[in-house]
């Protein structure tokens, strides 16, 4: 293709190229973000008439570089080719493009993706790269239909499974095969031998290693399968229990057994977490380690108090924190990490080496908290608030005691230092006696205090420049319109890269209900006096954010949609769990799709800068109700025609804002007798608050006459919304139950969905047995959740086969708490069941907590529970490598953890850790393991949390330095941990061993109980 691709250059034939390549140190080369954007500068320098209209794109839409594929294919390629269709493109002349090494495209990374409604008729599968490289097929494909685009295209690649599909089934040129007798036994013998010969050179294993007849025998028993194959090499190469040697005994020898057996109602899911989990070696610290990366320690037995607060350990931190952070706080030997959580990967996402200082973790479904949250469900998985908590702070107070950040490279150390800082302010300093906590002063290491010399003065001067916005007066429409886009959440628009992979309905499923919501979008109600807002509701897991996903597309190609905000508690932005850019995200796509109001919105933002400072009110009024009114005067016509829905989904997973006022003085309260940090001051305001904020806005704009638009919103049917919808003037609610007949949408996707697994893995036409999809639609219960949950265990899990996962699922039997007919019963039973198979649920439930970035602490001095989100001032959730690097007790212990728990979680692949964070697929795992009458025995109570989350926490500050090989990852590190000292003490100089102590007691009494942290 290289050389084809001179010779049309030369020839004047080629418009543009583009060759993927995985070893290319540029990841615009290794992933898909970059492709459209550099195919459309080709076209842009090859014709003068695209490069104007491409350059008008970049100029008024700067979120075109935060959409996906297919919209920046419009905007940047197909719009300008639509635009200048007076313009004569030579068909004579670069009439090819051409795209090499598809298959050596990676899986992009983004710190976004999580979906918060997982639907059985969405893919909601863990991406891959396969799905990025299939998306690019894809968009070429819209591209070479559309009848402006002139231009031929040629594609090369291996002959991978997800090419041979897509050009068998479409209308294309005849394949080119460069290998006519193509064998696919051949090419497994080729690939075996290249992978051994890896494994060789990797473990300086004897060159008669494997038996000369290993590959013959794994070639047979592949039949053409080049899945067996790779299962094969990733169970040697990836397992931490065996040597080469044995693995590969194992894999030609053993049969993969069943574990549980039976089913009945209300275990499916736990029994299939309590399976994930257990296959963690250490279940019970993999639990310790879920709940402190997930960031929770709530204590469910508080729930209901006056005043509670939910605490989330990473709420004062600009974002969630790399996995290297977790690792470093939580692992008490390197690579502890891996050793837990590499077998959990179906429940958490764990960044790649290399990728764990920019990447998060991040988790498949909030649900599997729900299900570690109920003693309940999760059985001898349980650990309660106490356990949590001991384990957190105990990990907290060794980091502060003992560690200190070896790295030679001074941007590493404070990188990683800036974490401490921020959490550092939650200390409450008093005078109580730290040898009551058994935290001599001798151990403070005093070079964990000149570490946090440099990093103290860097982070301020960091923190000066991030946090300080200097405002020139904007000169034009598109400089106030560039201000306004860099306060949206990009991501929680229907069609940006961050929903690249979101939750869409299987064609001919859930069509009576989007019937219904777009007859009430184009027709609105038949009253006298129609209703301009209407609530969609369902539980957790009904397919709301699908249903709201693939009605925002239909009405954006319709010329329908005014505006969309999409909600998710688990994404790597706090735009999008927070309510902070509602208003500025809806302005600034009313913006763009009205020209009328983009004048008035800017004219606001050059005048009013205040406005980002703004209640919500004041900013709808401002931004979108007085701009409406303006340009009703003008052109009453302009806003009435065109784009009448405006759609808001996930509300219910809208977040509190900070609980930390970082800006209040310092003060010195000399009634207490200690020092008070008056940033850290606690604020009383809950997620119900903002969300009823949220509805209040949106009723205030509805009821204004000079706005145009319907509004839908989708929630759970919390009390919150409940109370809202019951007592306004609303169009009727919309409730997904049995009267839209879920069981059957539930049976199209189960079909569609093993037809794919049949065919990707060339099983028999008989499998699955015809009793199984009648018994998963039963299980189900209406939760399409369910479903999606099965689905990707059967597809992520590396330990056993597609037969084999089947009959794990159909087979977890219910225990104890987990038999009944409660509504959520078998989808506790299958989080339960995946969580169970980590080789240590309890551990890898505690880095679930921790990646998810919550806990809840109760205070000494009264009944009142805080809530903390640890990532929460970061602003974006962290890279796995940095929860990794922070909980990880060995290396590759992420992966031992949560190598199983893909169907969870998602987990950033290999080389893409660094800056891509752990993402979860649903927000019902969370509210699973938050209850113990549900995860039973995998219940973390918020002390055994908040215990696990310190303890890994203080053992990164004492003992563990950072080895990291690249620049971006030292500056990226030290962002997450750099030590900002209590404001008492002036200098860093100042600080003793005997105030540390004083800051570590405190903080032990007050976030886990007195008493509970012991050396």
């Amino acid at each position: 293709m290289g050389s084809l691709s001179e010779k049309c250059s030369s020839e004047g034939l080629l418009g543009g190229s583009f060759f993927f390549s995985s070893s290319s140190p540029s990841s615009g080369c290794r992933s898909k973000k970059a492709f459209v954007l550099t195919l459309a500068y080709q076209f842009a320098q090859h014709h003068p008439g695209l490069k104007s209209a491409i350059g008008r794109v970049v100029e008024k839409r700067p979120e075109v570089f935060q959409k996906n594929l297919h919209a920046q294919m419009k905007l940047l390629i197909l719009g300008p080719l639509q635009e200048a269709h007076d313009y004569t493109l030579s068909t004579s002349s670069k009439s090819v493009i051409i795209v090499d090494g598809i298959d050596e495209c990676e899986l992009e990374a983004t710190s976004i993706g999580v979906f918060n409604e997982s639907d059985p008729k969405v893919r909601t599968q863990m991406r891959s790269r396969e799905d990025d490289q299939l998306e690019i097929l894809q968009v070429l494909l819209q591209a070479a239909s559309n009848p402006t685009f002139p231009f031929r295209i040629l594609i090369a690649s291996r002959p991978e499974r997800v090419f041979r599909h897509f050009f068998e089934a479409g209308p294309f040129a005849p394949t080119l095969t460069l290998d006519e007798n193509y064998n696919p036994n051949a090419d497994i013998a080729l690939f075996l031998e290249a992978k051994f010969a890896e494994i060789r050179r990797e473990y300086k294993l004897s060159p008669s290693w494997p038996p000369p007849h290993t590959i013959s025998t794994l070639v047979k028993k592949a039949s053409g399968q080049f899945i067996y194959a790779a299962t094969v090499i990733r169970f040697i190469t990836e397992s931490r229990k065996h040597n080469p040697y044995t693995l590969l005994r194992i894999a030609l020898a053993a049969r993969l057994a069943n574990v549980h057996s039976g089913l009945t109602p209300n275990t499916n899911l736990d029994a299939l977490y309590t399976k994930i989990l257990q296959s963690s070696p250490d279940p019970g610290l993999s639990v310790k380690w879920l709940w402190v990366t997930n960031g929770g320690l709530s204590d469910p037995a508080s729930n209901g108090l006056v005043g509670e607060i939910y605490e989330d350990i990473y709420g004062g931190l600009p974002s969630r924190p790399p996995a290297q952070f977790i690792n470093r706080l939580l692992e008490s030997f390197d690579g502890e990490a891996e050793h837990l959580l590499g077998d959990l990967h179906s429940l958490v996402k764990v960044p790649s080496s290399g990728d764990e200082f920019k990447t998060p973790y991040s988790f498949h479904h909030k649900s599997l908290f729900d299900f570690l949250g109920d003693s309940n469900r999760s059985g001898s998985l349980f650990l309660g608030y106490g356990e949590r908590s001991a384990f957190f702070w105990r990990k907290y107070f060794d980091v502060c005691r003992h560690k200190g950040f070896s790295d030679p490279r001074r941007e590493d150390a404070l990188h990683l230092s800036f974490y401490f800082s921020l959490a550092l302010r939650l200390v409450d300093v008093s005078s109580m006696d730290p040898s009551d906590l058994d935290l001599p002063p001798s151990n403070i290491d005093c070079q964990m205090a000149s570490n946090f010399n440099d990093a103290h003065h860097f982070v301020i001067e960091n923190n000066v420049i991030n946090n300080t916005v200097v405002r020139s007066a904007p000169s034009s429409t598109t400089s106030s319109l560039k201000e306004l886009h860099s306060r949206i959440a990009a991501g929680a628009i229907h069609d940006s890269s961050e929903r690249c992979d979101a939750p869409k309905c299987h064609p001919e499923t859930r069509v009576a209900v989007q019937d219904e919501l777009y007859s009430w979008i184009v027709h609105g109600d038949q009253d006298q006096q129609p209703k301009k807002i209407k609530w969609v509701t369902g539980p957790a897991g009904s397919g709301k954010t699908a249903i709201m996903g693939s009605l925002a597309e239909k009405c954006g190609i319709e010329g329908l949609l005014g505006a969309s905000f999409f909600f998710s508690s688990s994404s790597p932005s706090s735009g999008r769990h927070t309510k902070t850019a509602l208003v500025l995200t809806l302005a600034y796509q009313l913006a763009q799709n009205y020209p009328g109001l983009k004048s008035s919105i800017s004219r606001v933002v050059e005048e009013r800068p205040e406005v980002f400072k703004k209640t919500l009110q004041v900013q709808m009024k401002l931004l979108v109700l007085d701009p409406l009114r303006e340009v009703g005067v003008r052109d009453h016509s302009s806003t009435t025609s065109v784009q009448k829905v405006i759609i808001v989904d996930g509300v219910d997973e809208c977040e509190a804002g900070p609980i930390f006022n970082l800006d209040a003085p310092d003060v010195l309260d000399p009634e207490l007798g200690k020092a008070q940090e008056m940033r850290t001051a606690m604020s009383t305001r809950s997620k119900e608050d903002d969300q009823l904020e949220i509805l209040q806005v949106l009723l205030q704009a509805s009821s204004d006459p000079s706005f145009p638009f319907r509004i839908l919103v989708a929630s759970r049917p919390e009390r919150t919304f409940r109370q809202f919808f019951e007592a306004g003037p609303f169009a009727p609610t919309l409730t997904l139950d049995e009267k839209y007949n879920p069981d059957a949408d539930i049976a199209l996707f189960l079909e569609a969905k093993f037809s794919e697994i049949r065919r990707k893995y060339k099983l028999s036409s008989s499998w699955p047995p015809p009793y199984t999809i009648p018994t998963l639609v039963k299980n189900a219960s209406g939760q399409f959740i369910y479903a999606a949950t099965v689905i990707r265990f059967i597809t992520k899990s590396r330990r056993h086969n597609p037969y084999t996962l089947l009959d794990i699922v159909l087979e977890a039997k219910p225990t104890g708490c987990h038999s009944g007919s409660k509504p959520f019963s078998n989808l506790d039973a299958l989080y339960f069941k995946i969580l169970q198979s980590s080789p240590d649920p309890a551990l890898s439930i505690r880095w679930l907590w921790v990646i998810n970035g919550e806990f809840l602490s109760s205070k000494q001095d009264g009944p009142i529970v805080f809530h903390i989100d640890i990532y929460f001032a970061m602003g974006t959730r962290p890279p796995a490598h940095f929860i990794n690097r922070w909980l990880e007790t060995f290396d590759g212990e992420a992966e031992h953890l949560l190598g199983n728990l893909h169907s969870l979680l998602k987990v950033p692949s290999s080389g893409e850790e660094f800056e891509k964070p752990y993402e979860f697929y649903h927000k019902s795992l969370f509210d699973f393991l938050d209850d113990p009458n549900r995860s039973g025995t995998l219940f973390l109570g918020s002390r055994a949390c908040s215990a696990f989350f310190w303890k890994q926490y203080f053992n990164v500050c004492r003992n563990q330095g950072f080895t990291v090989s690249r620049q971006e990852d030292e500056n990226y590190l030290s962002i997450y941990f750099d030590i900002e000292l209590p404001a008492y003490v002036e200098s860093d100089s100042d600080l003793s061993p005997s105030s540390i102590d004083c800051a570590i007691g405190t903080t032990v009494e007050e976030h886990a109980g007195s008493g509970v942290i012991r050396s």
